[in-house]
């Protein structure tokens, strides 16, 4: 009776302990899948914002891609190196708008390089600088100006706190100016964005020499070579489309015929260098004399006509007196030897006194250049009013 009462004792204990051993287990597995699932979700949530920012990163390359190819687009459309710098200008804002940025374009001396766009803010770098003060220039690649990184800093640079990357602009063999990109101590250059940076200039670069090539053959092609000055094919052209705009908006057109007196006897005595001497001075005289708006034209050998827009009788007359006056007292030197002084005859005609076409105007200026000389030269004469 005892041993039964001991086994039943021992059976209960067992019981007791497989029950026991039972809960822990179940709670062990529901603490497991409680664990699992909370894993799960938060692997989940991990997948999802991997794929939210994969997603976030192509929409933002397949707008940079579209952006820089539409840019591509209108840089090819562009007529003027003005179109181009407000098309970069755009650009630049919408793909960099944490960086201040200015464009800057080497003279045709080569000497100096000057800014002549800017966004994002206010450039606080020098508006002008020479190209030894660009390590981008120097080394001929993209310069990042950080002390923090042990990079020097131009001296052309906003200044010595932030980070301004440099990028010389490139093609055709030259290098035709430097687009600056400028950020704070806390700005990062990723490779991304210098990527982008680099994708601006080279479109860039591309553009500006075509415009800068095309602008030089439409030069050669309307100027004159040995006074710097437009030549007669030019001067028909824009005559024809100033007196339109003349008769259109009831404005003055002047005009003034020039010719240096004596040359063919100048020329024969002191010799063809001497005289091309002449006539170069005379056109270099002739743009510091003559007013910006004011359009002066070689017309054939010694003789010059000068456009003036906008400019009435009284206005276009002073302008001949003053031209008469500057030549006379000018002291030409060539070769340590003065020649001089060099007079000229100047006839002078206004739309509408004297005609209401370009020939009409140029017959009288012709005529009444023609009345200088029978006056005795050195002088300017009006045309006589026509009825």
């Amino acid at each position: 009776m005892r041993i039964a009462l001991q086994l039943d004792e021992l059976y209960r204990e067992q019981s007791r302990q497989w029950f026991i051993l039972g809960g822990f287990c179940f709670l062990a597995l529901s603490i497991a899948t409680i664990l699992s699932l909370l894993a799960s979700r938060y692997l989940l949530s991990l997948v999802r914002k991997g794929e939210a920012y994969l997603e976030s990163q192509v929409k933002n390359r397949t707008r940079e891609i579209e952006i820089l190819q539409n840019f591509a687009t209108q840089l090819t459309a562009c007529h003027s190196i003005e179109e181009m710098l407000a098309v970069v200008k755009l650009i630049a804002t919408m793909l960099l708008p944490q960086f201040t940025g200015a464009l800057a374009v080497t003279r045709s001396s080569r000497d100096k390089i000057e800014i002549v766009q800017s966004w994002n803010g206010e450039w606080n770098g020098l508006p002008q600088y020479t190209p030894d003060e660009c390590w981008a220039m120097r080394t001929g690649k993209a310069h990042l100006s950080d002390i923090a990184t042990g990079n020097v800093v131009c001296r052309h640079s906003p200044g010595d706190t932030g980070k301004t990357l440099c990028i010389p602009l490139i093609a055709l063999g030259e290098t035709h100016g430097v687009i600056h990109f400028s950020g704070s101590e806390t700005d990062n250059w990723t490779a991304a964005k210098r990527q982008l940076a680099l994708s601006i200039a080279e479109h860039t670069s591309l553009t500006l020499a075509n415009l800068q090539l095309r602008d030089s053959l439409r030069q050669q092609a309307i100027r004159d070579p040995l006074t710097g000055l437009y030549n007669r094919r030019y001067l028909l052209e824009t005559m024809e489309h100033e007196l339109s705009r003349a008769i259109r908006r009831n404005l003055s057109l002047g005009i003034i015929m020039i010719d240096l007196d004596h040359f063919k006897n100048f020329n024969d005595e002191h010799g063809h260098d001497t005289g091309d001497f002449v006539l170069s001075e005379f056109g270099r005289l002739a743009r510091i004399i003559l007013r910006k708006e004011d359009i002066p034209c070689r017309f054939g050998g010694e003789e010059f006509t000068v456009l003036l827009p906008e400019t009435n009788r009284e206005g276009t007359y002073e302008v001949a007196i003053k031209l008469v006056k500057k030549i006379r007292e000018h002291d030409f030197v060539f070769g340590s030897q003065s020649y001089g002084p060099v007079t000229l005859s100047i006839g002078v005609a206004t739309f509408p006194q004297n005609g209401k076409s370009t020939d009409q105007l140029l017959k009288s200026a012709d005529n009444a250049l023609y009345e200088a000389k029978k006056m005795g030269r050195d002088r300017a004469v009006l045309a006589e009013v026509s009825n």
